[in-house]
């Protein structure tokens, strides 16, 4: 008897994996971010050098628009560089080179990596909860992402580093927000557009995951465990948008009225710990640390109060430069207003580095292919809304699991333009 390794199938789960850890995964702090996204890059050029199949016009178009955008910016303002090319090539490329390597059955293998993953992250969150320090004993691989300042007087401080534990499976972040499950990425937030994505394939294209409807069932089920963990403001937007196109959507059957069960008896026990135990329950603590509730109206907290301060600086900044005013002098901005950085908001931030063009390269190559191909007006309107929501609130607008939601999946034939 031989064993038969059906090398197409690997050679997707990599690319699939790339994927993943393109979204700022701890392996990455070990290579280094700008490193592993050239490699990636790499890659998916000798691919499309070897493999007819995974070359795309549209792709190219979409980095040569970018390119020609950069440099517009850099002729009347400066302070952007072919870095920032790289960046988005990288990104582009590994979503477009995946899904064509094999369309039939990317699908299908990005949900199963995807709740691979997220299985193996609620263990390890459970784990870490519980008993951290057999998480941290069982680790081979430890980094540190950033440093925290411990002042020794006013105006002195020392840099003490925080140390992340895990790699590979999943990332723990000691001394950081020790309660999130934020998967093998840096950040909750990086996580949860992953899940979400996986999640939106199996709500809404469940025919390309070539599996019963129990098996689509506990990947539903395993994938908002996950999300809720991960406990993301932005995470359960993006949930809220996806189950409420579903209800919008639903056809009848036994199978559907199942899942919209699972669903409702989730929201309830949610809606009635909130209720009950208002800013102590699981939802109320992640409103709380965003939003405060005064008797003079609405207040934004922490990183609801930082990022809404970043788009008041955008917004300003626009309006003097439509056409950007690059890196530089948006960052200059920031720091005479006491920011350390645009603290997420990419959709914000690089309109006003690279001006209203970057808006009308991603309405050109990501909304119009998303409205072309939508199986229907409402999975458009959650996929713009997963969009704008993750993209206001995390630091990049060319993430891969973002990226491929504009493809088309219902029929072979109506995926993205023939190479």
């Amino acid at each position: 008897m031989t064993l038969t390794i059906n090398k197409k199938v690997i050679v997707q789960y990599i690319l699939i994996y790339l994927m993943l850890i393109w979204h700022d995964a701890g392996i990455v702090f070990l290579i280094g971010r700008d490193l592993s996204r050239h490699l990636i890059l790499v890659v998916c050029l000798i691919l499309m050098i070897l493999k007819q199949r995974c070359r795309s016009r549209r792709m190219i178009l979409f980095v040569f628009t970018i390119l020609l955008n950069v440099i517009f910016v850099r002729c009347i303002s400066g302070g952007v560089g072919i870095n920032y090319v790289l960046n988005a090539f990288s990104g582009i490329a590994i979503a477009y080179t995946a899904f064509m390597y094999d369309r039939e059955n990317f699908v299908n293998r990005f949900v199963k990596s995807v709740a691979f993953f997220a299985f193996v992250s609620v263990i390890c969150w459970l784990i870490t909860i519980v008993v951290p320090n057999l998480y941290e004993n069982l680790t081979f691989f430890s980094y540190s992402p950033f440093s925290r300042r411990i002042y020794t007087t006013n105006t002195n401080y020392t840099l003490s580093p925080v140390y992340y534990h895990g790699i590979l499976l999943y990332v723990m972040r000691t001394g950081n927000e020790l309660t999130r499950n934020n998967g093998i990425f840096n950040e909750p937030g990086l996580y949860q557009m992953v899940l979400n994505t996986a999640l939106y394939f199996t709500m809404f294209f469940p025919e390309q995951l070539k599996c019963g409807a129990k098996k689509q069932e506990r990947y539903m089920l395993i994938l908002i465990i996950a999300i809720v963990t991960c406990q993301s403001t932005t995470g359960y937007l993006s949930l809220g948008a996806i189950i409420v196109g579903y209800l919008m959507t639903k056809q009848k059957g036994k199978k559907s009225y199942k899942i919209v069960g699972y669903i409702v008896t989730a929201v309830v026990i949610l809606m009635g710990d909130f209720f009950i135990n208002q800013n102590s329950s699981f939802i109320g603590q992640v409103i709380s640390s965003k939003i405060i509730f005064t008797s003079q109206g609405i207040e934004f907290a922490n990183s609801g109060l930082a990022r809404a301060g970043t788009v008041f600086i955008v917004t300003a900044s626009i309006l003097k430069n439509p056409f950007g005013c690059g890196f530089d002098t948006i960052n200059n901005l920031f720091s005479l207003a006491g920011k350390m950085s645009a603290d997420g908001t990419a959709l914000m931030y690089d309109l006003a580095a690279l001006g209203i063009q970057i808006w009308m390269i991603l309405i050109a190559f990501f909304v119009v292919p998303t409205f072309k191909n939508k199986k229907n007006i409402v999975t458009f309107g959650v996929v713009l809304f997963m969009y704008i929501n993750t993209t206001l609130g995390q630091s990049d607008i060319f993430y891969p699991s973002l990226l491929i939601l504009s493809f088309g999946y219902q029929l072979s034939d109506k995926c993205i333009e023939k190479s």
